[in-house]
């Protein structure tokens, strides 16, 4: 364990670079910067508004930012060039065989530069998710006082959903780095899940019956995140109330929608039922053994490769 400590500590400091660090938040900060104002303008009330409903339209609006963005694909994308920056970076320098000629052992390796991923993600996720927040409180000019229930309470679950996230494209990223160790064919092939993340949005939309009557949400990775989503935080924070379930609904189809769309007025009790083409149990469980299965076989695969 001291051994995967030790390369977890190395990894981390190899992958703090300025430059992927720039090329990843000038990007988000623009998009965030975006969606923080479509949400300020248009969902979140402002302090003249009762607390409650700036409590509530703030921690729904704050919830899909980090869903979709703050949370979510930023961060898988993240993930994957990681990945690319280390086992893959070494093998096609070389460095990898002095690596492994020292005494440590190879699953050490592995689990620690898994470890570091996972990590680094999460850290660059929790700022992620701050900036967001901060973007959406000061656009939308809610009282002080709705902080503390709009985004401090919504945190833990989306740092956590982050974490799922990245673990999932951790795993998949290293496998595919010890198989092809190549830094570009470990990038491009990490990066089709936060891909297919944003493609299935539109083709959900888009394909009408299609989409059910062909099973598509079988293959639909922003719905089982979505899933995964709702599940992490009911776990964690308390879950979702109707305002959140209907914005969320619309980015990961996970609810059923009301009919008159985002904005239906519904008790404050109500709940939307979820959609249950798959239950959310068996999608954070598919996303596990996703990534249990992909470090398996790269765990596998790299104790045996000959460098």
């Amino acid at each position: 364990m001291r051994s995967a400590l030790t390369v977890f500590r190395k990894t981390v400091a190899d992958l703090s670079s300025p430059k992927l660090l720039a090329g990843y938040f000038v990007p988000f900060l623009s998009v965030a910067w975006f969606l923080g104002l479509v949400f300020a303008e248009n969902e979140i009330s402002d302090a003249t508004a009762p607390l409650a409903q700036q409590e509530t339209e703030l921690f729904a609006s704050f919830a899909v930012v980090s869903y979709f963005w703050a949370a979510g694909i930023p961060v898988l994308a993240l993930s994957a060039v990681l990945c690319a920056n280390t086992i893959a970076k070494e093998a096609e320098r070389g460095t990898l065989r002095i690596l492994l000629s020292k005494p440590v052992s190879r699953w050490a390796v592995f689990l620690g530069t898994f470890a570091a991923v996972v990590a680094y993600s999460g850290l660059v996720a929790l700022t992620s998710l701050l900036a967001s927040a901060v973007m959406l409180v000061v656009m939308s000019d809610v009282g002080a006082a709705a902080i503390s229930a709009g985004v401090f309470e919504a945190m833990p679950g989306n740092l956590a959903f982050a974490l799922l996230g990245a673990s999932v494209v951790a795993a998949v990223g290293l496998s595919l780095a010890v198989f092809t160790r190549n830094r570009l064919r470990t990038a491009l092939g990490a990066l089709v899940v936060p891909a297919l993340y944003f493609a299935f949005l539109p083709i959900r939309i888009f394909s009408g019956d299609v989409y059910e009557d062909y099973h598509l949400y079988l293959l639909d990775v922003n719905y089982h995140f979505g899933n995964a989503f709702v599940f992490v935080h009911e776990a964690v924070g308390g879950g979702f109330g109707v305002k959140a379930q209907t914005m969320i609904s619309l980015w990961s189809g996970v609810y059923e929608m009301p009919e008159s769309g985002s904005n239906a007025e519904r008790p404050l009790t109500a709940s939307l039922d979820p959609v249950g083409h798959v239950s959310m149990e068996a999608s954070v469980l598919l996303l596990v053994l996703v990534a249990v299965g992909a470090f398996a076989a790269g765990l596998y695969r790299f104790q045996r490769i000959d460098v």
